[in-house]
């Protein structure tokens, strides 16, 4: 099984994350924007 790389997010994306997440979106729902 191949490892798979890791993503680096830019500081911006982290908030955006971080803000959908506390509003209640499921993190697979998060994901799949990313």
């Amino acid at each position: 099984m191949k490892q798979r790389r890791r993503i680096y997010y830019s500081e911006k994306q982290k908030a955006l994350m971080w803000e959908r997440w506390r509003k209640g979106e499921s993190l697979q729902k998060i994901a799949r924007v990313f």
